[in-house]
């Protein structure tokens, strides 16, 4: 066993403690967002795909519509699907519809989390206008403060965080 000099371990573990800073805020961010996403009450479907995550700088406007599945649109395929006939098709439109929004929220969110370096400054927001109205509980399928717990259960795993491993570097 070869001893490794006092400054190279020293060198090792401060590599390896940023490495897992950054690690950690990454994972927290992508918690948080997958968190609020998900705890977002769907009515038309357009809070919860505006939920964007971004670097460096907070977006100033929503999502386009052209990436928002709202229920109009839902109700529109599904009303083709089933007028041809397609009565399958049309119930498996049904059953994706409320994953749809969020699915792409949280795909666009893990993308841009893969640039992240520690650096970075995260931003998660929510862009309609009527988003603080439903964090005040305006909606039944979610409680008032229903972002603010989010944040809380998404964080709550890094009192767990190891950052010093004291083998590193030995």
């Amino acid at each position: 066993m070869s001893k490794v000099s006092f400054a190279k371990r020293i060198e090792n573990r401060v590599k390896t403690f940023e490495k897992r800073v950054e690690d950690t805020l990454r994972d927290v961010a992508g918690k948080v967002h997958e968190t609020v996403v998900m705890r977002t009450p769907i009515d038309t479907g357009r809070a919860r795909a505006n939920w964007q995550l971004t670097l460096n700088s907070a977006p100033d406007d929503p999502i386009a519509e052209d990436f928002v599945f709202t229920v109009e649109r839902f109700q529109r395929e599904f009303d083709t699907l089933y007028s041809l006939g397609a009565r399958k098709e049309a119930r498996e439109l049904k059953q994706d519809f409320k994953k749809y929004n969020a699915n792409n929220a949280l795909f666009r969110g893990r993308d841009v989390l893969k640039g992240f370096k520690r650096q970075d400054t995260i931003y998660i927001t929510n862009n309609v206008h009527y988003i603080l109205k439903l964090n005040a509980g305006s909606s039944r399928q979610a409680p008032a403060g229903f972002i603010q717990m989010g944040i809380l259960s998404a964080t709550s795993f890094v009192k767990n965080v190891k950052l010093f491993d004291d083998t590193v570097g030995e």
